[in-house]
């Protein structure tokens, strides 16, 4: 049986979420959570310890394998290429707030641009 990380066409925000070990190398430090189809078979099996939360790769074996410590303090092993098994997706890390105002001043910019150009043709 395999495992895609619980990659789905209706991913609720219109982007797939990234498959750890088929769009993003399992590296240390790597923010993680679990996908659909493995916490559905962790919840029937042996528990899903992450408990929904985030977390992060702390070990990383080159035989598929890698150690998650999850943000309640849990940890356990899971898959990312071991039987063509991949029970990981990227956790995307947020916006700085250098990231967040350059972004709404880039917005404002761009709006005071639109106003300008609208005052303009109605002056015509």
């Amino acid at each position: 049986r395999s495992f895609d990380g619980g990659v789905t066409t209706g991913s609720g925000r219109g982007r797939k979420p990234k498959v750890v070990g088929i769009d993003v190398q399992p590296k240390v430090g790597v923010r993680i959570m679990l996908g659909e189809k493995a916490k559905e078979f962790y919840t029937r099996g042996q528990g899903d310890v992450s408990a929904g939360c985030a977390g992060i790769i702390s070990i990383v074996y080159p035989t598929g394998y890698c150690w998650c410590l999850w943000d309640n303090g849990q940890g356990n092993w899971y898959n990312t290429g071991r039987w063509n098994r991949y029970d990981l997706v990227e956790r995307p890390q947020p916006p700085t707030l250098a990231q967040v105002r350059q972004q709404r001043a880039q917005a404002r910019q761009a709006e005071a641009l639109r106003q300008q150009q609208e005052r303009m043709q109605d002056a015509r």
